[in-house]
């Protein structure tokens, strides 16, 4: 297996963890009529995994999954808001989501 699928089987979890908790604490697409007790607690368990996992990323990577995953932005974009090269921000994403996919190893299974 290459590294590049390697890092897509293991980015793809991620991102949708990411994603679902980035939801959740924003309130996107709740309808209050529709909330379930254990739903809520579920998502806010899985919101402070991934807060803590987030804390074990050294400072220069945080920003760039941050920008990524919580402000849309593109990797152009986040080199761009960073003043870093595309290149640095490719490899610190790749570098990141690794480390994520450690620190989030129980969610993953």
């Amino acid at each position: 297996m290459t590294a590049e699928r390697f890092m897509w089987l293991v980015a793809i979890p991620i991102i949708a963890v990411l994603t679902a908790v980035g939801l959740v604490l924003y309130g996107v697409g709740r309808d209050d009529d529709e909330t379930n007790g254990n739903d809520e607690a579920e998502a806010s368990w899985t919101a402070w995994r991934v807060h803590r996992a987030l804390e074990v990323l050294p400072d220069h990577e945080r920003p760039v999954i941050e920008l990524a995953y919580w402000s849309g932005l593109s990797q152009s974009e986040i080199a761009d808001r960073l003043a870093i090269p595309l290149g640095t921000v490719k490899t610190r994403t790749r570098s990141a989501l690794s480390r994520l996919a450690d620190a989030l190893d129980e969610e993953l299974r």
